[in-house]
Order: C-alpha cells, then structure tokens, then sequence
C-alpha cells in the first residue's frame, strides 16, 4: 500500500513540476513579447501603458511579474499586438523613404549621395 501512494506521489510530483515549467515558458514568452513593445511604441509615438494594458491589464510593468497573465488568451493578443506594432513600423518607414525619395527628386541629389542614406 505504500507503494502505490508513493507513487502517486511520484506521479503528482512529477505533473508539477511540468506544469511550473509550462507556467515559466509561458512568462518567459509573454516577458519577451512585452520587452519589445517599449520600444515600438516609442517610434511610433504610442503609449506604452495603454498598448499593453489594451491586451490584458496585467501587463504594465506596476503590477510586477508575478501577476502577469500567461492565458493563451494573452499570449495570442500579444503576438498579434506585437505583429501589428511592426507592420505599422514598417508602414510607416516606407511612406518615410518614399517623400525622402520625392524630396531628393525635387532637389536633384545626384545618385551617388543618395546611395549614403
């Protein structure tokens, strides 16, 4: 009989530990995705609070790490948050290259100073 508890026990110590594995990966992800909006949000002049607050409530940096949320839930949004912060970028430097290149066409900078920028 004392077997078989202690490998129940065995057992529901092992399901823990790979559930207190899955919880710090999902942290890990959800640490990585908010590290990059700080910065997305700077050059694209956007409040970081209210980015990541828009995904889930938890994610300012206030609340502390501990009580991040790690749902599949959050975890989606913020990749879609993060995806749609870098397309915006994108976007944005594009239209940024194009009336630079309109501006020199305007001012005829010869080729070879463009090809600096």
């Amino acid at each position: 009989m004392f077997t078989s508890e202690k490998l129940k026990l065995d057992s529901f110590h092992s399901q823990l530990q790979e559930l207190q594995k899955e919880k710090s990966d999902r942290l890990q992800k959800v640490l990585e995705f908010v590290s990059t909006v700080p910065d997305l949000c700077a050059v694209l002049g956007l409040d970081f609070l209210t980015t990541v607050t828009e995904v889930h409530p938890s994610l300012d940096d206030e609340t502390g790490v501990q009580s991040k949320s790690i749902s599949n839930e959050t975890l989606s949004r913020l990749a879609k948050t993060v995806l749609t912060l870098e397309d915006d970028k994108k976007q944005r430097l594009q239209e940024l290259a194009t009336q630079m290149k309109d501006l020199w066409n305007l001012m005829d900078i010869p080729d070879e100073e463009r090809e600096l920028f």
